[in-house]
């Protein structure tokens, strides 16, 4: 009984086959994998909606907000967006600020202050750990408690600059400067929650939902103008 091999043809072939599928097979796993963090994100945006609500309820009806002081000194305006979430150097001792302080028993799982698509992504045990030991922490998500507003209460929080009604309380924090660059899911898509705990997902091509790289990164007036626009942008529905 003769035996059969391949020929090199074949053989290359085969191989070519091979190639073509992984060259078709590998982007497609990589874009489910995306879709697939860009929900997770969406669900624990969702979570933190929750967790400011629960909040509210216990405030008469006001979100997180703070720090109302300056910790450290580049706090210098009250109430600025930030994905920071823990302050070590308050003048009270460290505390939870903004929506941080929903980790004070108001948010069932505390992973959920960290996106899944977080394009630098950090040991988030590790992080959590620094509420234990005390030292500054940050999440993933720009939290807009109260720069704009007027009123801090859930159900209505006053008007931006712009004159429309404040809406939006966090999104994905997309900062694109050289300096510190940071950014969630390639800056892509943004998720953004809404202050009725409505999560929107949109397409971030023309980049009007991030700091633009050409932002002075020390320059913490034209920084917090350009996180201030990208709430007033998320205010009005978009596309």
């Amino acid at each position: 009984m003769r035996r059969y091999a391949f020929t090199l043809i074949e053989l290359l072939v085969v191989m070519g086959i091979i190639a073509i599928l992984v060259g078709v097979l590998v982007p497609a796993l990589m874009q489910s994998r995306n879709s697939a963090r860009t929900v997770a994100c969406e669900q624990n945006l969702r979570q933190l909606g929750v967790a400011i609500h629960v909040y509210a309820n216990d405030y008469d009806g006001h979100i997180p907000m703070g720090p109302g002081f300056a910790v450290p000194d580049y706090y210098a305006i009250p109430y600025m967006p930030t994905t920071q979430v823990q302050a070590k150097d308050a003048p009270t001792g460290p505390t939870f600020v903004g929506h941080g302080k929903v980790l004070d028993g108001y948010i069932n799982d505390p992973t959920a202050l960290f996106c899944p698509g977080d394009d630098d992504p950090v040991d988030v045990d590790e992080e959590l750990a620094k509420a234990r030991e005390n030292e500054d922490m940050f999440g993933s998500y720009y939290y807009r408690h109260g720069a704009e507003q007027q009123d801090s209460r859930i159900d209505q929080l006053g008007r931006n600059m712009d004159g429309r009604r404040a809406t939006a309380l966090a999104l994905d924090r997309n900062y694109m400067p050289d300096f510190n660059r940071q950014t969630n899911h390639r800056a892509s898509v943004v998720n953004v929650l809404y202050h009725d705990s409505r999560v929107e997902s949109y397409r971030n091509d023309d980049g009007r939902l991030l700091v633009p790289e050409d932002t002075p990164p020390f320059d913490l007036l034209k920084t917090l103008a350009a996180l201030d626009k990208i709430f007033r942008e998320a205010d009005t529905p978009l596309p």
